[in-house]
């Protein structure tokens, strides 16, 4: 199983999908998904802070037959979480200086999790025990010292 994005060039995020550009999630694609999955939860994480990862976006009962996720949009079907900063959806990148590395994280569930919009990411995590069938990561970076990712 893997996640590709059309947004990203070399793995580094265009400021379009940080708090300084428009804000909105980039398009990502999921290739290889397992026939077995029932749906598919997706995670997208900074794990460069000093206090512990903190989960940018979670979304959750995704088809598995929509392996694609366009700009700004997520599937109709699909049920998103509270991120960390207690708002539900997406939450652009906004780091306070330098760069750092976002996870997107793909799981292939053997079930449909039994949550409500705006569920936290631990009951998430409860949910998804030994329902797993597969992961797979997009690692990318933003820098905002630099200016690379006009």
């Amino acid at each position: 199983m893997k996640i590709k994005s059309q947004s990203f060039e070399q793995e580094i995020i265009p400021k379009k999908y940080t708090c300084e550009g428009e804000g909105i999630s980039p398009s990502l694609e999921f290739l290889d998904i397992p026939e077995e999955a029932k749906s598919l939860v997706l995670l997208m994480e900074d794990f460069e802070r000093q206090d512990g990862k903190r989960t940018y976006w979670s979304v959750w009962n995704i088809n598995p037959a929509d392996t694609m996720f366009l700009e700004g949009i997520t599937p109709e079907e699909a049920i998103e979480g509270t991120n960390f900063e207690g708002k539900i959806g997406y939450l652009p990148p906004c780091p306070l200086a330098g760069k750092n590395r976002y996870v997107f994280r793909l799981f292939a569930v053997a079930n449909i999790i039994m949550l409500t919009e705006g569920a936290t990411r631990y009951q998430l995590d409860q949910e998804l025990k030994g329902y797993v069938l597969e992961t797979a990561e997009l690692i990318c970076f933003y820098d905002k010292e630099e200016g690379r990712n006009d």
